[in-house]
């Protein structure tokens, strides 16, 4: 496999995620860079994709290939739907830095492809134990420490993603991602993840007596596993 979806984009197509994400990133290998920037500003800028966006009453504008270096490809670009007054701004990120092999392939949940009325769409994708194992490392290593972080590592513990498969490498640094959860506001939470829920779901989950028990929760699974690894 030549290229996986990852981080939130991938929780929320295959792993039930609740959570909107902005952006979508994936990781890529073999593809050379310039071939691979041809090849996504030709696909943007296509008929057949144009086509595609009008049906949903979609258009793209100032799409940007801002980042192109051998390790980052990045587009910026915006979204103009009929929902919104003003265009949305978003991008999408292609990264070699280090694509892992717990890949699977398959198509998006059939409950997200039904509420939008679409055909079925298939993509590379990391596994419940990539996607779990990538966030506790994005905990860890961002320079701001972020509150969707923590809100992920949840839901997909409670999509039966299990922390005591992690790698004796990363349950070695539990502990810098146990200080990271308790250093996280109510505020950065409501602020990072609340206003990007489902609206079913925002009333209850944005309580701050919830962020308390994700906190808690979180924390004492990633005790448990520093305990238990040899």
């Amino acid at each position: 496999m030549q290229y996986a979806l990852k981080g939130g984009c991938n929780l929320r197509f295959y792993c039930k995620s609740i959570r909107y994400s902005e952006d979508i990133d994936l990781d890529v290998r073999v593809v050379a860079k310039d071939t691979l920037k041809a090849q996504v500003s030709k696909l943007l800028a296509s008929s057949a994709f144009q086509q595609v966006l009008k049906t949903r009453n979609l258009s793209l504008l100032d799409v940007n290939p801002v980042k192109q270096t051998d390790t980052t490809q990045r587009w910026k670009l915006k979204v103009l739907g009929p929902a919104t007054r003003q265009a949305v701004p978003t991008k999408i990120e292609f990264s070699r830095r280090k694509m892992k092999d717990s890949l699977t392939y398959g198509p998006v949940d059939p409950e997200i492809i039904a509420s939008y009325s679409l055909y079925p769409v298939l993509c590379n994708h990391y596994t419940l134990g990539s996607a779990l194992a990538q966030k506790i490392e994005a905990l860890i290593d961002r320079t701001e420490t972020q509150a969707r972080d923590v809100f992920d590592i949840h839901q997909l513990l409670l999509q039966g993603a299990n922390a005591e498969n992690l790698s004796g490498e990363l349950r070695s640094r539990l502990s810098e991602a146990i200080e990271n959860t308790m250093s996280i506001s109510y505020g950065d939470y409501k602020g990072q993840v609340v206003s990007y829920l489902k609206s079913e779901y925002q009333d209850d989950f944005g309580k701050e007596s919830y962020w308390g028990k994700i906190q808690e929760k979180i924390i004492q699974i990633f005790e448990s596993s520093m305990k238990g690894r040899g």
